[in-house]
């Protein structure tokens, strides 16, 4: 009784859910999330690039995905697939990307929070435009699409990173540069699941690589005779 009497007359004083989780992930787990995942991680980065690089990338894509390309944010399968093949193909070639692993639990979190938002506009606007696609038909000629769960379910995704290096060949049509001069170092993520033909890429984040103490990547980044990374003022 004396314990009810004084968590009810002292109630804790409400902080930040986020900060809480973050901060207690990164402290108490260290290593990646377990998985039983058959593709490695080094793999399903090597897919991703080489899909990317031969134009075949809108295969491993979901018909909701999300592209993070330096700040500049694309939703759904079509316009990542035309802004992959117009800023990143035959423009960047991707090097060095020799390491790969799952992300740490702490880095999950603050992942699914980053992006949680714009996964359910994201499938609040496909669950729209399958309104006249893959209906049923049903007694009195009634359409009606099957439910789907209103929120994005990121736990469903495994996340990966790996770092390398986006070397420009040649400008973009819409003379994008990204702050890359002739070549920059960079930290690539991956969300994605399983399907029953292989894997689907939901999550594709690509970012200048910056010193663990800024953004936590579990990887080093060790460019080729210690210096081959210019960017643009």
């Amino acid at each position: 009784m004396i314990q009810i009497q004084i968590i009810l007359g002292f109630p804790r004083q409400e902080t930040s859910v986020f900060t809480e989780k973050i901060m207690s992930a990164i402290m108490q787990s260290g290593t990646p999330s377990p998985s039983t995942d058959l593709h490695t991680p080094l793999s399903v980065i090597h897919g991703f690039v080489k899909a990317v690089e031969n134009g075949s990338i809108c295969k491993e894509l979901a018909q909701e995905c999300i592209l993070y390309v330096f700040g500049h944010n694309i939703q759904g399968v079509s316009k990542a697939t035309r802004y992959l093949s117009a800023e990143i193909k035959n423009v960047f070639e991707h090097e060095h990307f020799e390491e790969a692993c799952f992300l740490r639990e702490g880095l999950e979190i603050i992942m699914k929070e980053r992006f949680a938002r714009t996964f359910d506009i994201e499938r609040r606007k496909t669950s729209h435009l399958c309104m006249d696609r893959n209906v049923y038909n049903v007694p009195g000629d009634i359409l009606v699409t099957p439910p789907r769960p209103a929120n994005f379910d990121m736990d469903k995704l495994q996340f990966i990173e790996a770092t390398g290096t986006l070397k420009r060949l040649r400008d973009s049509e819409s003379g994008y540069t990204f702050g890359i001069g002739h070549s920059a170092a960079i930290h690539l993520t991956l969300g994605y699941r399983h399907h029953s033909q292989g894997i689907e890429i939901y999550l594709a984040v690509y970012e200048k690589y910056y010193p663990i103490s800024v953004n936590m990547s579990s990887l080093p980044y060790n460019p080729p005779n210690g210096n081959d990374t210019e960017e643009d003022s």
